[in-house]
């Protein structure tokens, strides 16, 4: 008996198979069994990219920071606070047209233009639409304030202050640091 079949050799017994009233009858409780399962399945995680809010965003940023606050002090305890201009700017799809024309006439030319502007929309999970986003941009950092011990030791201090402004690609004039109270 050979196990595996070619390519040619499969195709023809699915055909064979199909030819049959209990071959399509297999062939389509298995597509039926297939649309259940997929029925079953989580959705996509595209559409919880939406929901980001600025609100994670800081408290992502803050626990990055305070991670890398660790590595650097050793501190476990230390406190971070950043400090977000707004909220997320999103930029939707949308289309534009515009037209325009000359008309001549006795006492001049006169030209007309018309455009219009709409936004691109897509049917949500409840069956509502809503504008399609294309781009996300997070809100600027405005400042981080670091509390941790060593923090007032100038190379200590230092160290830190170059690895966040580095790390969120901001000035050091938006980072403060200073030392805590040992726990």
């Amino acid at each position: 008996m050979k196990l595996k079949l070619s390519v040619e050799e499969y195709k023809e017994k699915l055909r064979s198979a199909m030819k049959k009233p209990k071959g399509l009858m297999i062939v389509g409780l298995i597509g039926i069994l297939l649309i259940f399962v997929s029925t079953l399945l989580p959705k996509s995680s595209a559409a919880k990219t939406k929901d980001f809010s600025a609100e994670d965003y800081r408290r992502t940023l803050e626990k990055s920071v305070k991670e890398l606050v660790c590595r650097i002090t050793g501190d476990k305890h230390s406190t971070v606070v950043v400090t977000l201009d707004s909220g997320a700017r999103y930029v939707y799809a949308d289309s534009a047209t515009a037209s325009s024309s000359d008309n001549v006439t006795e006492t001049g030319s006169v030209q007309n233009s018309n455009s219009t502007h709409s936004y691109i929309t897509v049917r949500n999970e409840s069956g509502g639409e809503e504008a399609l986003p294309i781009t996300v941009y997070m809100p600027q950092i405005r400042g981080v304030a670091i509390v941790c011990q060593g923090g007032d030791d100038p190379t200590l201090s230092e160290q830190v202050q170059n690895a966040v402004t580095a790390a969120l690609h901001i000035t050091s004039s938006r980072v403060y640091i200073t030392g805590g109270n040992g726990r």
